[in-house]
């Protein structure tokens, strides 16, 4: 595999000649330090005049929502589970598997509030 490469001149020479001419700046001057004004204003966040009753009356519409959708799937879940019971062994699987995710939902609707909470404060 070396002598593959015997015909090319060595170029170590060539690079140490050239090495004054660039020299290579191994110290970089160090980078200024940060004026007091340089600073990034961050605001509180805050709705316009009005808004607050529109968002609490969405939200409220939201939570009523996932609400009814998770009893819903609650029952889709449990009459899967009834009707797979003889024969159709994988749509009551279905219906199990759908529990936990349906009640993973219940639980994240439930405590979106104090996510959220946590993130804006």
């Amino acid at each position: 595999m070396f002598a593959l490469f015997s015909h090319l001149p060595n170029l170590t020479p060539w690079i140490w000649q050239i090495s004054w001419v660039l020299p290579l700046n191994r110290n970089p001057p160090p980078l200024p330090k940060p004026q007091p004004s340089m600073t990034v204003p961050n605001p509180a966040p805050a709705l316009p005049p009005g808004v607050n009753e529109k968002v609490d009356l969405l939200i409220a519409w939201g939570k009523g929502g996932v609400m009814v959708c998770g009893v819903a799937g609650l029952l889709y879940c449990a009459g899967q589970m009834v009707a797979g019971r003889r024969n159709r062994s994988s749509l009551a699987v279905d219906g199990a598997v759908g529990v936990p995710w349906t009640l993973a939902g219940f639980s994240l609707a439930a405590t979106t509030a104090s996510i959220a909470a946590v993130f804006l404060s």
